[in-house]
């Protein structure tokens, strides 16, 4: 498996909003698990325990959106990160 994750400055969104994406995110074919959340202690535990905690991540304030991923190659996560800012209503 592969993992991946990205880390957006103060860009807050309501938890709500991020666990329907994250919802949405999973169901695509090999994906293993994937997370959108803001980066607060509670949910770098969260992370941390799903595997999915990266140094990026780490660094992260409670401020910042952070996305994580578990695939099976890069070409599920290309699909993934995409399908995020699809969700998102942005492009970076």
């Amino acid at each position: 498996m592969l993992v991946k994750s990205m880390v957006r400055k103060n860009e807050y969104r309501d938890s709500i909003q991020l666990m329907r994406i994250s919802n949405e995110i999973c169901r695509i074919k090999g994906i293993k698990e994937a997370s959108v959340l803001m980066a607060t202690d509670n949910n770098k535990k969260i992370l941390s325990d799903a595997g999915l905690l990266s140094d990026e991540i780490k660094k992260a304030g409670p401020n910042d959106l952070v996305f994580a991923v578990s695939a099976a190659d890069k070409e599920v996560v290309k699909k993934a990160f995409l399908k995020l800012e699809q969700l998102l209503g942005t492009k970076r």
